[in-house]
């Protein structure tokens, strides 16, 4: 029976010395990289947004270009009374009209109206830059949780085998009569928890990998290469240097603010009147002499207190609430930031420690208790608990390493396209 057990131990001691290893990305296997690229040339969010600034765009030609000309027609001094009563051709002022018309709106206001859908061209831009950013961060998160869940599986694996054969010569040598019933129990209690482990552990990885299909198009048994936290590390530090206020979150929320400020200024532009002109053929009857006109009509903006200042003060209102809106934005992404790194830095630096210290004193703690038990001087249970505890220290191992991987997904939010392969 010790030779099982100290087989097992031996092999569980060997496997958390080199646990440091599992943050190494494998040569093969589909790379982060790849999965956010492929997520982005899926995404038909992206494809909407490149639509949509396609259709501003095209609007700001038009806006640009002066209304289209206008045909008129019309029967001019028609007598409705006398011998001459319906007759387009017999009284001499009938004329039967045709002609042309144009309205003249200012340059000023035709460009206001094609800055407008300029900024909402730009404004689709910007959010589709800033999309691309939130899809990689869903790709990255759910590559993470994938890849530790199946390392996580891996270790319990690991150790489920070794454990399987001693419950099963712990009941062998109990029915015998050659160890104690709480030592069989204790083997099995430390199965059962071995395998809810396992089914935990699987229901985050079949969640993860729905996750990455769903984003990558990626199948739930296509091996993924892993992450290094060594990339992950030079990542955080090339961030470190890109301001704040270049990320298109923040260049949406300008955009609105530029939209609020065009709108105010077109409601301005509506107290300056618009112009018009007119040229119509007139025909009268074979008797008479036709004719031509000629004529402008000028828009008298008045009322501008009843119709037009409240529309001033209200465009006003909304500019101050964009600018308001665009301030919040900055406080709550340099929030959101501050926050995502500071994550990043304290994860990191707590997995290097637990390299240092946590993973070397549970493997000694498990060499002394198995001596113990080998020389006689220790009992079955305090192997067995120490065996636990070395499971559960390389776990949190994982776990950490796994944290700091999800923190490096929350900082790829906040990474700039070049910083991303």
């Amino acid at each position: 029976m010790k030779p099982i057990i100290a087989g097992a131990m031996g092999h569980l001691l060997l496997w958390t010395a080199g646990l440091a290893l599992t943050c190494a990305a494998s040569a093969e296997g589909v790379s982060v990289d790849a999965a956010m690229r492929r997520a982005l040339e899926r995404a038909p969010a992206l494809r909407a947004h490149a639509d949509a600034g396609r259709a501003f765009a095209a609007d700001a030609e038009a806006a640009g270009a002066l209304p289209d000309l206008k045909l008129r027609l019309g029967l001019d001094n028609q007598p409705i009374e006398g011998a001459d009563a319906l007759s387009v051709r017999r009284d001499f002022m009938t004329m039967r009209r045709v002609g042309v018309s144009r309205e003249m709106v200012r340059d000023e206001k035709r460009e206001l109206r094609a800055a407008r859908a300029r900024v909402d061209a730009e404004r689709e831009e910007h959010a589709a830059l800033e999309r691309r950013r939130a899809i990689r961060r869903e790709v990255a998160q759910a590559y993470v949780e994938a890849v530790y869940a199946a390392r996580a599986l891996e270790s319990v694996a690991a150790i489920t085998g070794d454990v399987e054969v001693q419950v099963a010569a712990l009941v062998g040598r109990v029915r015998a009569g050659q160890a104690r019933p709480m030592d069989a129990v204790a083997a099995q209690v430390q199965a059962r928890a071995l395998e809810d482990r396992r089914a935990e552990i699987e229901m985050r990885h079949a969640r993860a990998r729905a996750v990455l299909a769903r984003w990558s198009g990626l199948a739930a048994n296509q091996s993924l290469a892993g992450l290094t936290l060594e990339r992950a590390a030079a990542d955080a530090r090339a961030l470190t240097g890109v301001p704040v206020e270049e990320h298109p979150r923040l260049a949406v929320a300008a955009s609105a603010e530029r939209a609020a400020e065009n709108e105010l200024a077109q409601a301005r532009a509506a107290s300056r009147g618009d112009w018009s002109w007119e040229v119509a053929y007139q025909s009268r009857g074979p008797a008479f002499t036709d004719m031509v006109s000629f004529g402008i009509a000028i828009d008298l903006p008045q009322w501008n207190a009843a119709r037009i200042d409240p529309v001033v003060r209200a465009r006003e209102s909304a500019r101050a609430a964009a600018q308001a809106a665009r301030a919040e934005a900055l406080r709550a992404h340099a929030l959101e930031r501050e926050l995502a790194e500071l994550e990043w830095d304290r994860t990191f630096r707590r997995q290097a420690a637990f390299d240092a210290t946590l993973s070397p004193l549970a493997r000694e703690r498990a060499a002394q208790a198995l001596a113990a038990w080998r020389g006689g001087a220790g009992s079955l249970a305090e192997v067995l608990e120490a065996r636990r505890q070395v499971l559960e220290t390389a776990l949190a191992h994982l776990d950490l390493q796994a944290a700091a991987a999800r923190a490096w997904a929350q900082l790829v939010y906040f990474m700039p396209e070049e910083q991303l392969p």
